[in-house]
């Protein structure tokens, strides 16, 4: 099993005393089985959609079980490729509608077409079928 381990350094910290430790911390971690290997990043890694995708998407983890079902059943019936505003407005329930939506992109069921940011007219289509009560949110 691979294990990383992962620093998360600003580019203007990745010279000087952090370039000298670097290598003995990412030593010490193998040694000692934390980790199989030590990556290190810096914010130029991280692609900026993908970070405000994910933190739309923790930001909407607390099921609402009426509003999951409601827009279970419209993704159920939906065909083709529907913006994120249109599946809203089916679902009703405004923002929790919304809320429900956008949990089902982040359980798989619903895929954006294209690599964006989640959006209102963002527009998706249905990755998997969606069987009730199969969402299980954390």
């Amino acid at each position: 099993m691979i294990r990383w381990g992962i620093m998360v350094k600003t580019w203007a910290k990745l010279g000087g005393e952090h370039a000298r430790t670097a290598p003995l911390i990412a030593y010490q971690a193998r040694a000692r089985g934390f980790v199989t290997d030590v990556k290190q990043f810096h914010e130029y890694d991280i692609d900026p959609i993908e970070l405000h995708n994910a933190w739309l998407l923790h930001g909407v983890r607390r099921a609402d079980p009426e509003a999951d079902m409601r827009a279970e059943d419209v993704v159920d019936a939906m065909s083709g490729i529907v913006s994120l505003s249109e599946l809203s407005d089916r679902v009703g329930l405004g923002p929790r509608g919304t809320r429900a939506v956008v949990r089902l992109i982040r359980t798989f069921h619903l895929k954006l077409v294209q690599h964006e940011k989640i959006e209102p007219h963002s527009l998706v289509f249905k990755a998997k079928s969606v069987r009730r009560g199969s969402i299980t949110i954390y």
